[in-house]
Protein backbone atom coordinates (compact mmCIF):
# COMPACT_ATOMS: atom_id res chain seq x y z
CA UNK A 1 0.00 0.00 0.00
CA UNK A 2 2.92 1.99 0.97
CA UNK A 3 3.96 1.64 -2.68
CA UNK A 4 0.73 3.14 -4.21
CA UNK A 5 0.60 5.99 -2.14
CA UNK A 6 4.15 6.82 -3.13
CA UNK A 7 3.54 6.43 -7.05
CA UNK A 8 0.48 8.40 -6.66
CA UNK A 9 2.46 11.39 -5.23
CA UNK A 10 5.11 11.41 -8.03
CA UNK A 11 2.43 10.95 -10.19
CA UNK A 12 0.91 13.97 -9.43
CA UNK A 13 3.72 15.63 -9.76
CA UNK A 14 4.16 15.66 -13.58
CA UNK A 15 2.63 18.57 -15.28
CA UNK A 16 1.78 16.89 -18.51
CA UNK A 17 0.61 13.49 -17.59
CA UNK A 18 -1.11 12.01 -14.88
CA UNK A 19 -0.52 8.35 -13.90
CA UNK A 20 -3.68 6.54 -11.82
CA UNK A 21 -3.19 3.86 -9.76
CA UNK A 22 -5.89 1.15 -9.46
CA UNK A 23 -5.65 -2.22 -7.21
CA UNK A 24 -6.48 -5.32 -9.71
CA UNK A 25 -6.30 -8.71 -7.61
CA UNK A 26 -3.88 -7.44 -6.01
CA UNK A 27 -1.36 -5.93 -7.98
CA UNK A 28 -1.25 -2.03 -9.15
CA UNK A 29 -1.90 -1.54 -12.10
CA UNK A 30 -0.88 1.67 -13.89
CA UNK A 31 -2.76 3.84 -16.86
CA UNK A 32 -1.62 6.97 -18.51
CA UNK A 33 -4.29 9.43 -19.48
CA UNK A 34 -3.14 12.73 -21.39
CA UNK A 35 -5.31 15.93 -20.52
CA UNK A 36 -7.22 18.02 -22.90
CA UNK A 37 -4.63 20.60 -23.70
CA UNK A 38 -7.50 23.95 -24.63
CA UNK A 39 -4.77 25.97 -25.38
CA UNK A 40 -3.88 24.27 -29.08
CA UNK A 41 -6.63 26.47 -30.69
CA UNK A 42 -4.99 29.94 -29.92
CA UNK A 43 -1.21 28.71 -30.17
CA UNK A 44 -2.54 27.21 -33.67
CA UNK A 45 -4.25 30.62 -34.61
CA UNK A 46 -1.31 33.00 -33.45
CA UNK A 47 1.21 30.77 -35.36
CA UNK A 48 -1.43 31.07 -38.85
CA UNK A 49 -1.94 34.71 -37.83
CA UNK A 50 2.11 35.25 -38.20
CA UNK A 51 1.62 33.98 -41.49
CA UNK A 52 -0.93 36.07 -42.89
CA UNK A 53 0.33 39.19 -41.51
CA UNK A 54 3.57 38.15 -43.63
CA UNK A 55 1.76 37.37 -46.75
CA UNK A 56 -0.21 40.73 -46.29
CA UNK A 57 2.53 43.10 -45.78
CA UNK A 58 4.10 41.61 -48.79
CA UNK A 59 1.10 42.08 -50.95
CA UNK A 60 -0.19 45.16 -49.94
CA UNK A 61 -2.93 44.07 -47.28
CA UNK A 62 -3.86 44.79 -43.98
CA UNK A 63 -5.03 42.40 -41.14
CA UNK A 64 -7.54 42.92 -39.05
CA UNK A 65 -8.07 40.92 -36.17
CA UNK A 66 -10.95 39.12 -34.38
CA UNK A 67 -13.68 41.49 -36.87
CA UNK A 68 -17.75 41.39 -36.09
CA UNK A 69 -19.70 41.21 -39.39
CA UNK A 70 -23.53 41.08 -39.51
CA UNK A 71 -25.18 40.22 -41.08
CA UNK A 72 -28.53 40.22 -42.66
CA UNK A 73 -31.00 39.62 -40.11
CA UNK A 74 -29.59 40.97 -37.26
CA UNK A 75 -26.94 38.18 -36.64
CA UNK A 76 -23.25 39.32 -36.69
CA UNK A 77 -20.35 37.04 -36.75
CA UNK A 78 -16.74 37.12 -35.65
CA UNK A 79 -14.57 36.23 -37.83
CA UNK A 80 -10.57 35.79 -36.62
CA UNK A 81 -8.65 37.38 -39.16
CA UNK A 82 -10.20 39.31 -42.34
CA UNK A 83 -7.52 40.51 -45.12
CA UNK A 84 -8.47 43.50 -46.89
CA UNK A 85 -6.69 44.93 -49.94
CA UNK A 86 -4.34 48.07 -49.12
CA UNK A 87 -5.41 49.09 -53.08
CA UNK A 88 -8.95 48.15 -52.88
CA UNK A 89 -11.25 48.36 -50.16
CA UNK A 90 -14.05 45.98 -51.89
CA UNK A 91 -11.51 43.39 -51.63
CA UNK A 92 -11.19 41.59 -48.76
CA UNK A 93 -10.56 37.49 -47.26
CA UNK A 94 -12.01 35.87 -44.36
CA UNK A 95 -9.52 33.29 -42.71
CA UNK A 96 -10.53 31.19 -39.01
CA UNK A 97 -8.52 28.58 -37.91
CA UNK A 98 -9.84 24.89 -36.22
CA UNK A 99 -7.57 22.87 -34.50
CA UNK A 100 -8.37 18.76 -33.57
CA UNK A 101 -5.89 16.58 -31.39
CA UNK A 102 -8.46 14.58 -30.39
CA UNK A 103 -11.91 13.45 -31.58
CA UNK A 104 -14.40 15.88 -30.53
CA UNK A 105 -16.67 18.80 -31.29
CA UNK A 106 -14.22 20.52 -33.91
CA UNK A 107 -15.78 18.24 -36.76
CA UNK A 108 -19.27 19.54 -36.34
CA UNK A 109 -18.07 23.67 -35.66
CA UNK A 110 -16.23 23.50 -38.91
CA UNK A 111 -19.44 22.78 -41.24
CA UNK A 112 -21.04 25.76 -39.18
CA UNK A 113 -18.20 27.99 -39.78
CA UNK A 114 -18.09 27.67 -43.52
CA UNK A 115 -21.77 28.18 -43.98
CA UNK A 116 -21.51 31.70 -41.97
CA UNK A 117 -18.09 32.62 -43.96
CA UNK A 118 -20.68 31.53 -46.69
CA UNK A 119 -23.03 34.01 -45.48
CA UNK A 120 -20.98 36.74 -45.27
CA UNK A 121 -19.34 36.42 -48.52
CA UNK A 122 -22.90 36.01 -50.61
CA UNK A 123 -24.10 39.02 -48.08
CA UNK A 124 -21.63 41.59 -48.58
CA UNK A 125 -19.34 41.20 -52.65
CA UNK A 126 -16.41 42.91 -50.80
CA UNK A 127 -15.70 39.65 -49.27
CA UNK A 128 -14.54 37.30 -52.18
CA UNK A 129 -13.49 34.09 -50.25
CA UNK A 130 -13.09 32.30 -46.65
CA UNK A 131 -10.61 29.78 -45.83
CA UNK A 132 -10.97 27.65 -42.61
CA UNK A 133 -7.39 26.17 -41.73
CA UNK A 134 -7.51 22.81 -40.13
CA UNK A 135 -4.72 21.92 -37.50
CA UNK A 136 -4.19 18.98 -35.87
CA UNK A 137 -3.80 15.17 -36.75
CA UNK A 138 -7.26 14.04 -35.55
CA UNK A 139 -9.74 14.69 -38.92
CA UNK A 140 -11.41 11.51 -40.11
CA UNK A 141 -10.04 11.23 -43.69
CA UNK A 142 -14.12 11.05 -44.76
CA UNK A 143 -14.86 13.97 -42.94
CA UNK A 144 -11.61 16.23 -44.59
CA UNK A 145 -13.26 14.43 -48.10
CA UNK A 146 -16.41 16.26 -46.98
CA UNK A 147 -15.31 19.39 -46.54
CA UNK A 148 -12.80 19.94 -49.28
CA UNK A 149 -15.03 18.39 -51.58
CA UNK A 150 -18.54 17.19 -51.05
CA UNK A 151 -19.46 20.63 -49.25
CA UNK A 152 -19.38 22.32 -52.54
CA UNK A 153 -21.52 19.70 -54.43
CA UNK A 154 -23.92 19.56 -51.92
CA UNK A 155 -23.72 23.90 -51.42
CA UNK A 156 -22.76 24.84 -54.89
CA UNK A 157 -22.63 28.66 -53.76
CA UNK A 158 -19.68 27.74 -51.96
CA UNK A 159 -17.62 26.52 -54.85
CA UNK A 160 -14.69 28.98 -55.26
CA UNK A 161 -15.86 30.95 -52.17
CA UNK A 162 -15.46 29.02 -49.28
CA UNK A 163 -12.06 26.58 -48.58
CA UNK A 164 -10.93 23.91 -46.13
CA UNK A 165 -7.24 23.58 -46.08
CA UNK A 166 -4.40 22.51 -44.05
CA UNK A 167 -1.77 24.65 -43.00
CA UNK A 168 0.59 23.69 -46.21
CA UNK A 169 -2.60 24.06 -48.62
CA UNK A 170 -3.42 27.48 -46.70
CA UNK A 171 0.16 28.79 -47.87
CA UNK A 172 -0.15 27.92 -51.53
CA UNK A 173 -2.99 28.85 -51.85
CA UNK A 174 -2.80 32.80 -50.35
CA UNK A 175 0.35 32.91 -52.20
CA UNK A 176 -1.59 32.29 -55.36
CA UNK A 177 -5.03 34.29 -54.39
CA UNK A 178 -3.26 37.44 -53.45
Amino acid sequence: MNRSKEALNIGSACDSVYTHQSLALGRVASVVTMPRNTRTGPQYQRLIERYVRAVAQKKNFRVERDKRISLPGGMSVKIPFVLISEKDDDCRYLVDTMVMNTSGSAQLKATNTMVQMLRITLADPRYKAGFLVRGGGSWTRSYVDFLTEDFAVHVPRARDRIFTVNSDEFTKLMLKLL
